[in-house]
């Protein structure tokens, strides 16, 4: 959906207000703001809106209810420079509705919208002098007792609870928001944040039992996946060992 005046249903400005993409400028704000409508003959329950940056989810919005006709926009969200490092250069931004499959619809091809967009290299975020050997290091762990790093046990029924573990391995206290995602089959689940975690320090979540209300799982075999700091906020010594 194109509100009146806007000229595309996702864009990315200076500006919380602005109807169209903008450039961006050193030292100033990111806003993004987007738009959606239920064009269909039925009312949509509770579903997902999701907002990917170069491919990797950086917010979620929940919309309890879409009626037939109705429209929901968000104008003006300003966290993507607290939820994701950016690197200097070309940057593709994602809105996706209904993510995680919630909603049977008539046409599933025209749930997102994609903008791409230009980092300047003078808005690059500074590296600091931390020697890289003694840079904090994210990873899942398995703590005593468990087999993995991803505990998912069966209570009544069919219900189905899950606990992850993670910690950070390296030599330095990590004095920021540290983000952690878990995904079923690609699609993400749940997210995990701390916001500080010292050298050594981990991290076990308790039980978790609204996983079939975020995505709806069928009969088979299914793949979950535990990814420490997807966004790339923490410089870390070791980027390769972030998921399991």
């Amino acid at each position: 959906m194109v509100p009146e005046g806007w000229r595309s249903p996702l864009v990315i400005a200076f500006r919380p207000d602005a109807p169209a993409n903008t450039a961006l400028s050193e030292g100033g704000p990111v806003y993004v703001s987007w738009a959606m409508i239920n064009n269909g003959l039925a009312s949509a329950d509770r579903f997902f809106v999701d907002l990917y940056l170069d491919g990797v989810p950086v917010e979620r919005w929940s919309a309890e209810e879409l009626a037939r006709g109705d429209s929901r926009i968000v104008q003006g969200w300003s966290d993507l420079l607290v939820r994701a490092r950016l690197t200097p250069g070309e940057h593709e931004l994602r809105v996706v509705v209904d993510s995680t499959n919630l909603v049977p619809e008539s046409n599933e091809a025209d749930n997102s919208y994609t903008v791409a967009f230009n980092w300047p290299q003078g808005l690059a975020s500074p590296r600091p002098p931390t020697a890289p050997s003694r840079l904090p290091n994210l990873t899942p762990f398995t703590p005593p007792g468990w087999s993995s790093p991803i505990r998912i046990a069966e209570t009544s029924g069919d219900a189905l609870t899950v606990e992850v573990a993670y910690r950070n391995e390296g030599l330095s206290s990590i004095g920021q928001l540290v983000q952690v995602y878990l995904y079923v089959d690609g699609i993400l689940a749940a997210k995990f944040r701390e916001r500080d975690l010292i050298a050594g320090e981990g991290v076990l979540t308790p039980p978790w039992s609204g996983l079939t209300e975020v995505i709806p799982i069928t009969p088979g075999r299914h793949t979950f996946t535990l990814t420490t700091d997807p966004t790339d906020l923490v410089l870390e010594t070791d980027e390769g060992d972030n998921s399991f």
